[in-house]
């Protein structure tokens, strides 16, 4: 194996670890919130298979078996440090449990999405008057006619094409207040081999884009800070 694959994996460890950390210190906190999340599974959602595929619920057997439900849950308590009492979008918020976990917390959120069985879902399943469900395409944010301290994208931008990747950021650049940041967890893999490996494994990740590819795209659309978090995680800023 390749010194560089080895650092990359050696690197993504220790960042998820990193990242679960923040579920045992947010645990007791948020007890409440994450023993109700937990309290629901994919079969709960009334989706066809194809349709829930791509959606996850942290308290569905499979992830909870592998432990990887804290990492699920991690990524959004991650984000608690940045959107405390700020104006936030969670983009691509599926079945809304990440927005519901962390919603006490900035001064706004609003969470989208295009899928409305997905959206009804959220509605009735998370009780907080601070929660906003919208129906709202990732490409057409402008629509919101709102400014964000902070977009959430969490799991998203794997499922669109390259082109359509492009005018997310675009979208979420126009509408990020001056300083504000965009945060989104992903697989940004060092090589465009290991992107087309992953991108065969899943038929619903249109594009694993590289840490090459997603700092290029980003500069580019006007992004002037990027930071990324092993191979899992980039947060962009946009200039103050």
């Amino acid at each position: 194996m390749k010194p560089s694959k080895v650092y990359s994996k050696i690197r993504n460890k220790l960042f998820r670890k990193f990242i679960i950390l923040h579920y045992y210190l947010y645990r007791d906190e948020l007890r409440t919130k994450i023993n109700h999340v937990f309290q629901y599974d994919d079969l709960d959602i009334g989706l066809f298979f194809e349709e829930q595929e791509e959606g996850a619920l942290p308290g569905d057997k499979k992830y909870s078996a592998a432990d990887y439900y804290k990492y699920m849950v991690s990524r959004y308590i991650f984000s608690i440090r940045y959107i405390k009492n700020k104006t936030v979008l969670d983009s691509g918020c599926g079945f809304g449990w990440g927005s519901y976990l962390v919603c006490n917390y900035p001064e706004k959120i609003i969470s989208i999405d295009l899928n409305e069985k997905a959206l009804d879902f959220a509605k009735s399943h998370w009780d907080d008057k601070k929660l906003h469900f919208l129906k709202c395409s990732l490409l057409n944010i402008d629509s919101l006619n709102e400014t964000f301290d902070v977009i959430l994208g969490m799991e998203i931008i794997e499922h669109l094409s390259s082109k359509d990747g492009e005018t997310y950021l675009y979208q979420c650049f126009r509408n990020l207040t001056d300083g504000g940041i965009l945060i989104l967890s992903s697989f940004f893999p060092d090589l465009r081999k290991e992107s087309e490996k992953a991108e065969k494994r899943n038929k619903f990740h249109l594009k694993i884009f590289t840490k090459q590819e997603i700092k290029k795209l980003a500069q580019h659309v006007g992004f002037s800070k990027i930071q990324f978090l092993g191979n899992l995680l980039v947060i962009l800023k946009k200039r103050p």
